[in-house]
Formats: C-alpha cells, structure tokens, sequence
C-alpha cells in the first residue's frame, strides 16, 4: 500500500504541488475562508435539519399533540421570538426557525440540481459547439443566444408558470433558464484551445474527437466553470426564493424561504420576524457562495494569483 501512494505521488507530484500552492493561497484569503466557513454551516444547516429543528415544521402543535399546518394553532400564533421559539412563530403556530432549519434543506437541495445538470449540458454543448465549429458550432451558439436574449428571471417565471407550481418544477425551469451560460463560457473556452500543440499531439497519435474534446480541452477549461457554478448556486437559491415569493415556486406548507417571506410580508410591520428571518438566511447563504466564487476565481485565474 505504502508503494502504491509512493507511485502516485511521483506520478502526479506537480498536480499535488499546485494543489498544495492553490490551498495556501486560499486559505489566506480571509473572505474566502469566510464564504467556504458560511457555505458549510449551512449545508450541515440543511443535513442534520431533523436533529436541529425542535419542530417537524409539516406539523403545528396543539395541546401536545401534532396537527397537519392548515389547522391553526391560534394559541402560539405569531409568538414573538422567545426562549421556547429563537425565531418566534408563524400564521399557523409553527415554530419560525424549525421552518428556516428545513428551508436550508430545500434551498441546497434546489441549487444543487438546478447548477449541477445545468453545468453539465453547458460544458458538452459549449465544446462539441467550440471543436466542431460551423455546422454543429453554429447551431448550437445561434440557440444559446436565444436564450440568453429572454431576461433569466422573466424566462423562469414563463416556464414555472406554464409547468405549474412544484419545487421539481421550479428546477426545471431554472435548468432551461442556467444551462446557456456554461455553453457560452466553454464555448470561448474551446475556441482558445483547440488549436493548442497538445491538442495537435493528441491529433498526430491518432485520438479521436470525442476524447480530445473531453481528456484533453475540457479538463483544461473547468476553472471558469467551477469559479461561475460556485456562484451561481447562490444566485439559483435567490431566484427560486423570486419564484415561490412571487407564487410561482413552492406550494403552500412547503419550508422554503421564498414563500415564507411572502406569507410574512402579509404581516409587516407588526410581525415582522416572520420575514426577517427566512430574508437573513438567503442573504447569508447567497453571500457565502460569492464569497466562495470570488476566492476560487482568484485561486484558479493564473492571471489574478499572486
């Protein structure tokens, strides 16, 4: 075992090295380390949500014993925030911060796959676009720039409104809308790439197109990929907040932060925590990934490393 790590290491001792320089540098990046702290809180926020939450927030309370939400508890209706309830308590009698707790769930779960298959069509679209050129290329650009001539949010709210009003169909929507980004950033990416000598080496040993656009361009033109995923996932947790805010996104009795602003602002000024607090917790989550886009674009841009 110790001469198998022993290989590896010699093999890919120059990966490791960069790898080793690229941590040293992040990890004196203070708002960097900051956004990767923040992004992490809440992902384990949304994980441990059960363990966390003293409420299942599906269910209100009454006299000990659980009810379904839509049976008010009018005995803690809009209970201010308190020892018993951090956040204080909604419509329904609901404890504030359970719901909040759950909503970190939900939002991750939502920007993981709405940025992920998104990243995923942009990167093959944008290269076999990039590689092949006219024919394949320009179809493929000439499509990606109708899309990028509709507003993302007014393209979103079309496709949630015609889908109709589901978080599965919120991550549709937002897929359809995201995907146009990556192809564009690859696109340019592959551009600049394709005409490289290691990509005629690969040519002149007989590699065919499909592993010289995926072994060999690709893999060099993630950086700019990774760097816009990371912050977009901030960026897709807000717009589906927009969404279900709007009444386009979660249904009723759903712990996402969106539609629980929008149920709180019924309610301002006079119970304004049931706002407050789901407002706070998408601006600490979109601020973390930004942070956290703009530290890796710094480590990951050889024209920004210092």
């Amino acid at each position: 075992m110790a001469s198998f790590f022993s290989a590896f290491a010699a093999r890919h001792e120059s990966r490791l090295k960069e790898l080793r320089y690229s941590w040293f540098l992040f990890r004196h990046n203070l708002l960097a380390m900051a956004g990767l702290l923040l992004v992490i809180f809440v992902a384990l926020v949304g994980l441990f949500a059960p363990l966390i939450a003293p409420q299942d927030p599906s269910y209100a309370t009454v006299g000990g014993h659980r009810v379904e939400v839509w049976q008010p508890n009018y005995a803690e209706q809009f209970e201010s925030p308190s020892a018993e309830h951090w956040f204080g308590t909604e419509f329904f009698g609901i404890d504030l911060f359970s719901m909040v707790v759950y909503g970190a769930r939900t939002s991750f779960m939502i920007g993981a796959f709405v940025v992920f298959p998104a990243m995923l069509i942009g990167v093959v679209l944008g290269a076999f676009a990039g590689y092949f050129g006219r024919g394949i290329g320009e179809t493929i650009m000439r499509i990606t720039d109708i899309f990028l001539s509709i507003p993302a949010l007014v393209l979103a709210m079309a496709i949630a409104a015609v889908l109709g009003r589901s978080i599965v169909n919120i991550m549709y929507a937002l897929i359809i809308t995201w995907w146009p980004w990556y192809t564009r950033i690859v696109y340019g990416q592959v551009l600049s790439l394709r005409e490289k000598q290691f990509v005629e080496a690969a040519r002149s040993v007989g590699a065919g197109p499909l592993r010289i656009i995926f072994r060999h361009i690709t893999m060099n033109s993630l950086s700019p990929v990774i760097v816009q995923a990371t912050s977009d996932f901030g960026y897709v947790v807000l717009t589906a907040a927009g969404l279900s805010f709007i009444g386009l996104g979660a249904p009723v009795g759903t712990a996402e932060w969106g539609l629980m602003i929008n149920e709180g602002a019924k309610y301002m000024p006079n119970y304004w925590w049931s706002s407050v607090f789901p407002g706070v917790a998408i601006l600490v989550t979109v601020l973390a990934f930004n942070l956290l886009g703009d530290g890796l674009r710094d480590i990951l841009d050889p024209r920004l490393r210092r």
